[in-house]
């Protein structure tokens, strides 16, 4: 996978984020509870950021993987957990 490829991923789930908080949760960009510590947000903040790294991760990975530019891309979970 060639690293246009990734950013191409990368910008596309970005935007679909983007486009999911502005439908669904228009309110959350003013509220940034996500700030306060040791509260439930803060830690879903966190998980959520940690599995944007994890995700990203994986798509360099795959193109290390793959170097001869086969597109093996799409095969991501959010479930994953680094133990």
């Amino acid at each position: 996978m060639r690293i246009e490829n990734i950013i191409s991923q990368l910008a596309s789930r970005k935007s679909g984020i983007a486009e999911y908080l502005d439908q669904n949760a228009p309110y959350i960009f003013a509220d940034q509870n996500h700030l306060d510590a040791n509260t439930p947000a803060h830690s879903y903040w966190h998980l959520g950021y940690k599995t944007a790294l994890a995700d990203a991760l994986n798509l360099l990975a795959e193109a290390n993987a793959f170097p001869d530019n086969r597109d093996k891309s799409g095969g991501y979970s959010l479930g994953d957990r680094d133990e």
